[in-house]
């Protein structure tokens, strides 16, 4: 029983594999987690003073901060342009007769 309770911990949730492809979908922004979450396992970065390792977080965090606004910004003008197409194709289609009172 207990090989099944970690068998199934280390199993991927949904909210995981949503993660996980997002950050595939933003290599950027996933190498910036990456190197964030390896500082608690790189031995040059366990050696750095409190002041080093805070510097190199905040440093990450706007790396992380400016791929995302990158990421959103570059999603957000592909669907206005799909928007702004589909607005454009449903005005071309077929208007009908037009009502003559004359």
């Amino acid at each position: 029983m207990k090989k099944n309770a970690e068998k199934s911990a280390l199993q991927p949730t949904c909210r995981e594999l949503e993660l996980l492809e997002t950050l595939r979908r933003n290599p950027a922004l996933m190498g910036h987690f990456e190197e964030l979450a390896m500082m608690t396992r790189n031995p040059e970065d366990l050696l750095m003073d409190g002041n080093q390792a805070e510097e190199k977080v905040v440093a990450l965090c706007r790396a992380v901060g400016k791929a995302g606004m990158q990421g959103w910004a570059s999603a957000a003008n592909q669907a206005s342009q799909e928007q702004a197409e589909a607005s454009r194709v449903k005005g071309q289609h077929v208007h009908g007769k037009k009502n003559s009172t004359g």
